[in-house]
């Protein structure tokens, strides 16, 4: 039995230290995988249907969690398109809004600061008025996100 304990301790601290010496995290897709990725994801936020947009924007911001390091240039004009269609679903606006933020390209910053000022929906209008805080709040720009409550 003492054997057996003995066996079992020096298997776990050979595979303990066998693991702790890996280098580094491997990829999960290539370069070239990614890139599909992105030509078929930017495909369907340039549908004109709301729920291939919704999805396409939802799996956008899945792999970019995934893939933080990749750029996803080819989507930020198709979702600057949804973002700024007043005819759009308000929802895949939203999403589009989001998925913009986390790319955080200045293109991308630029069109939910317009949609901020500008945009009829009110929802819309007010999730991007976050957003813009939120980004000025990260580089710096803006003091506080909330108003003083000194008189």
């Amino acid at each position: 039995m003492k054997r057996l304990i003995l066996i079992l301790a020096l298997g776990t601290i050979a595979c303990g230290t066998l693991f702790a010496f890996q280098t580094g995290e491997q990829q999960l897709f290539s370069q070239a995988q990614i890139e599909r990725l992105e030509k078929s994801i930017a495909r369907s936020l340039e549908s004109d249907i709301p729920d291939l947009q919704i999805n396409g924007a939802l799996t956008l911001h899945r792999f970019r969690e995934i893939a933080p390091e990749y750029g996803w240039d080819r989507c930020i004009i198709p979702l600057m398109r949804i973002l700024n269609g007043e005819e759009n679903n308000p929802s895949a606006r939203l999403i589009a809004a989001m998925a913009l933020h986390e790319l955080g390209s200045s293109r991308g910053d630029f069109a939910i600061s317009r949609n901020a000022q500008f945009t009829d929906n009110p929802r819309v209008k007010r999730y991007c008025v976050i957003l813009t805080r939120t980004r000025l709040l990260e580089r710096g720009k803006l003091a506080s996100p909330l108003p003083s409550l000194n008189p």
